[in-house]
């Protein structure tokens, strides 16, 4: 009989796996382009999701049974979701000046530009050449060791 000590410790260890690797695993990819600049990959990583968060909520088209290749994934120009350097520095909790720094910093690296007055969008090309590959490959063996050691510990289910 497994005691409710027990179970606790498997939770944490279930939330340390799926939270803690994948969570500091896709920070370091991503510091990793940015020469280990961990306050700028939040930062992109927060334009990141302003950009691209709405595609979670977007239903799979009809009959599709398996996941486009990656290169279809990534959506024209006009599937981005441009946000304010203002909306973006509210989403972290972080100063707006702090924030519009970092913002420069991208545009001057290539990887966001200015879509309108107040919007910044990513360039895409720099998603798929620096950063999306790479986080999504080691994400992806973060992924897999996370649903083994689940798996291992019983808080998932054989094969799922």
């Amino acid at each position: 009989m497994v005691s409710e000590t027990d179970r606790r410790i498997g939770r944490l260890r279930a939330l340390s796996l799926v939270c803690g690797d994948a969570t500091l695993e896709s920070i370091k990819a991503t510091a990793a382009v940015f020469d280990h600049d961990y306050g700028l990959a939040v930062i992109y990583m927060a334009l990141f999701q302003a950009n691209f968060g709405w595609l979670l909520h977007r239903p799979d088209p009809p009959g599709q049974t398996e996941p486009p290749p990656l290169g279809q994934r990534i959506l024209a120009d006009d599937g981005l979701r441009p946000v304010s350097v203002h909306a973006l520095a509210a989403s972290l909790g972080l100063p707006y000046e702090t924030t519009r720094r970092a913002v420069g910093r991208l545009i001057g690296q290539g990887f966001a530009r200015r879509v309108s007055h107040s919007g910044i969008a990513l360039i895409l090309d720099r998603l798929d050449q620096s950063l999306l590959i790479p986080v999504a490959d080691r994400l992806a063996a973060v992924a897999v060791q996370a649903a083994k050691r689940l798996e291992a510990e019983g808080l998932a289910p054989a094969g799922g």
